[in-house]
């Protein structure tokens, strides 16, 4: 098998009987693991949270995702941690990833995780929300999405097919695109 690492962070001065949030941060296929560990892991001090960070690059969604179901139960298991906030974060890959781990163990994550931890941070920034969850089909959502000239940035991660059809749609109203 694919061998897989991960970092369990406990950060310094940790109340030894309190029950603290789990993080688990999970980069993009194109992004370093220590770039995100970094920044999740100055968040998770800062905060008094415990950081779980796999190091690895991802491969097939299915094998990860049972890797990290297994060391997730396995962190809570050790003790320390609040059960009933056990947080997953991730954008592009990982946020794809992230949102089928709320679904498979859903007796141990916060599945709306991912927006309340990066609504923390960007209050803590005072920046302006910008992060939201969408359900719809294409020509429900992803067209309107498209086309419409309120939304000056639009990104999309899929394939690239869909990269040629959103970037064109967005192209003829002068938008820009972040395409993965």
């Amino acid at each position: 098998g694919k061998r897989r690492r991960s970092l369990l962070m406990v950060p310094s001065g940790l109340p030894e009987l309190d029950l603290v949030p789990l993080l688990v941060a999970l980069h993009d296929t194109g992004q370093e693991a220590a770039q995100v560990q970094q920044s999740w892991a100055d968040i998770c001090e800062k905060r008094k949270w415990i950081g779980l960070f796999p190091t690895y690059q991802k491969g097939n969604e299915h094998p990860d995702n049972v890797y990290l179901g297994h060391v997730m139960q396995r962190a809570i298991a050790v003790g320390g941690i609040n059960t009933r906030r056990v947080y997953v974060f991730g954008h592009g890959a990982g946020g794809r990833r992230a949102y089928a781990l709320a679904c498979k163990h859903s007796l141990f994550l916060t599945a709306i995780a991912t927006t309340r931890i990066a609504r923390q941070v960007l209050d803590d920034c005072q920046a302006p929300p910008i992060f939201g969850l969408v359900i719809g089909s294409d020509a429900e959502i992803g067209e309107a999405m498209t086309a419409d000239r309120r939304l000056p940035l639009i990104s999309a991660t899929g394939s690239t097919r869909m990269g040629k059809i959103v970037g064109t749609a967005v192209a003829q109203r002068l938008g820009r695109t972040l395409l993965e």
